[in-house]
């Protein structure tokens, strides 16, 4: 049997030995020995002829041909000199002779095996093209769609006799691929959000892939729910493709995933989710956030049409305001007729959620029409760019003097209201201060609850101490509206241990609750004691974590212990959990976050939408 592994350059020399050599039979001996002659020279073979050339639109062209010119040279010196030296009718001249050759490669181009994939029927011919193949260094580095799922690239290379010789027009590369439930649970432990996304992607899209395909989604639904809501939305039942499902999918939670991909990865998915703005009922608002969301100024038309649209106006105007000034006056200036002719509460609501300057006079003129409208006029204007802290705005100040002093006690609400919001801006107008601590002794409860929330944040420490007659209200609703915002300022007020100890201890569940989620933020009260006392209140537990989130988002740190995310990590209600883990992930404790949303993603537990935004945040 011949040696598979011996060289080209000694298989041309065997050849020409066998030319060059007589039968055997005795000679005499020589004093001297004969010159050698010289090597034959034949003409064999076919011309070379040009070489194919590379089509233009060859998958991975740029690099086939920077592999190709690591080839050509040692091959066609190989099929020259057997051309050359060897006789026409030897075997390795042969026109017809073609070996295919199969090289794996890292990602980095380091070769990692190689073997003939098609013989040519000559066993010299492809040992040869095999040692020309792994005789050569590391190959460039392939690009990243050439790039097998399991990490490996599969090149085949074409070596033939004729003019074809190792062009790389004859090269294919295999791309060998996953099923999509085993693809994403794969990139996903990895990391490889990008590539699960686009897989799931690609196979909805050719159809390989149904929502309702058990294993083909049991790896993915939360993540096709974050990226790639436009397709698919999830509720705690079926789900399915495209607008023939009636399912709710938090589009908003989307957008905040889908920003969080890298610079690009949103704009990508806003395409896509903008065709729901006319789609399917239950996705037009959640499209339409969503997009606001993300900022897609190619959605600003159809956005302004919308504005008159009882439905979904206000949440039209409020995805305006996030694509910034312009837009925003657009609107104003598209919903002006539609107020002049029939000024109703809905396009008020609208016209304040612009927030644009250019509708406080129509936001004014509202304001001396019926309660209705008043309460939707100031709801309007509780966007901070609204607060009158200027001369100019004198109109506006004068306009929430009176609406404070209004008959009706949801106007007085709704001024209130406005009035927090521009503190917590820290836009305070002139005079309101005065003004909330005068509604604190208002005769509504719930006026007075609007005032300790407003306070709380207007207020300097001078004022804050007016708070204490909240705790001590006949009425629950100023207590529960206290522990609130101790829960959302918990270091605000110089003696909030002493109220947070008795607001602790009152007989109304709801202000227990918030009580005891300001306790914890204001370090009074260990996190892993609070998740531990309300392991059987789940409505206590909610408060908490929802308490935590919203002190993270303004900024707040929340350190958790082992045992605190334990806690949360353990609790049989799905939601609970899903909160929970939101928390983690936006605190100290993001590997672990990541990890149980990893298992509640493969076991199908967790919420997708909620999760998924969380599982991204711990990953990023």
């Amino acid at each position: 049997m011949r040696d598979r592994m011996r060289s080209w350059g000694l298989l041309i020399a065997a050849g020409m030995l066998a030319v060059g050599c007589g039968g055997g039979g005795a000679t005499r001996k020589r004093e001297r020995p004969l010159p050698v002659p010289p090597a034959p020279r034949f003409n064999s073979g076919p011309a070379a002829g040009p070489e194919p050339v590379l089509p233009l639109d060859k998958p991975h062209r740029a690099w086939l041909s920077d592999v190709g010119d690591l080839l050509r040279s040692p091959w066609s010196a190989f099929v020259d000199q057997a051309s050359g030296q060897l006789p026409p009718d030897h075997e390795l001249n042969r026109a017809d002779l073609e070996v295919v050759v199969e090289l794996e490669l890292s990602a980095r181009g380091q070769r990692l095996g190689a073997r003939v994939a098609k013989e040519s029927g000559s066993q010299d011919f492809d040992d040869a093209a095999l040692e020309i193949v792994t005789s050569l260094p590391a190959l460039p580095p392939p690009p990243a769609d050439a790039i097998s799922d399991d990490g490996r690239c599969r090149l085949r290379w074409r070596f033939a006799r004729d003019a074809r010789r190792a062009a790389p027009a004859g090269a294919e590369v295999e791309v060998r691929e996953f099923d999509v439930a085993t693809a994403t649970r794969k990139f996903l432990e990895v990391g490889r959000l990008r590539d699960a996304v686009g897989r799931l992607s690609r196979a909805l899209d050719s159809g390989a892939a149904t929502v309702d395909s058990g294993p083909g989604l049991v790896a993915s639904r939360m993540l096709a729910t974050a990226v790639l809501a436009s397709r698919i939305q999830v509720d705690a039942g079926p789900r399915c493709i495209g607008e023939g499902c009636a399912a709710r999918p938090d589009l908003f939670a989307v957008a905040s995933a889908v920003r969080d991909l890298g610079e690009g990865g949103a704009m990508d998915a806003a395409p896509l989710i903008a065709r729901h703005i006319d789609g399917a009922a239950a996705l037009r608002s959640f499209a339409i956030e969503a997009l606001g969301r993300l900022s897609y100024q190619a959605a600003q038309p159809r956005l302004v049409e919308l504005l008159p649209d009882a439905t979904l106006g206000p949440t039209a105007a409020r995805a305006l305001a996030r694509l910034g000034a312009e837009a925003s006056d657009a609107g104003v200036r598209y919903l002006e007729p539609y107020v002049m002719r029939k000024a109703s509460a809905r396009l008020i609501e609208t016209l304040g959620a612009l927030e644009s300057k250019a509708a406080v006079a129509q936001l004014l003129a509202a304001i001396k029409s019926g309660s209705v409208m008043r309460i939707a006029a100031w709801q309007g204007l509780t966007a901070p760019l609204y607060a009158p802290v200027t001369d100019a705005d004198e109109p506006l100040r004068k306009a929430m003097l009176a609406g404070a002093a209004d008959g009706d006690a949801k106007v007085r609400v709704a001024v209130l209201g406005a009035i927090q919001r521009w503190g917590a801006a820290e836009r305070i107008p002139k005079g309101a201060v005065n003004l909330v601590i005068s509604a604190l002794g208002d005769k509504d409860a719930s006026v007075r609850a609007a005032a300790v929330g407003a306070l709380m944040e207007v207020g300097s420490s001078k004022w804050l101490g007016e708070l204490g007659r909240a705790s001590r209200d006949k009425s629950p609703l100023p207590a529960r509206a206290l522990a609130a915002a101790l829960a959302r300022r918990p270091g605000r007020a110089a003696d909030a241990n002493l109220w947070l100890t008795k607001l602790a201890a009152s007989a109304d569940a709801e202000t227990k609750r918030q009580a005891r989620a300001a306790q914890v933020l204001a370090g009074v009260v260990s996190l892993a004691d609070a998740l531990t006392a309300t392991a059987d209140d789940a409505e206590a537990t909610r408060v908490l974590l929802s308490a935590l989130a919203a002190a993270q988002a303004s900024g707040q740190k929340v350190v958790f212990a082992a045992e605190a995310a334990a806690a949360v990590l353990t609790r049989a209600d799905v939601e609970l959990r899903g909160l929970g883990i939101e928390v983690l992930a936006r605190g100290n404790a993001r590997r672990l976050a990541a990890d149980a949303l990893l298992g509640e993603l493969l076991s199908g537990a967790a919420d997708p939408a909620a999760a998924a935004a969380a599982w991204l945040r711990a990953t990023k």
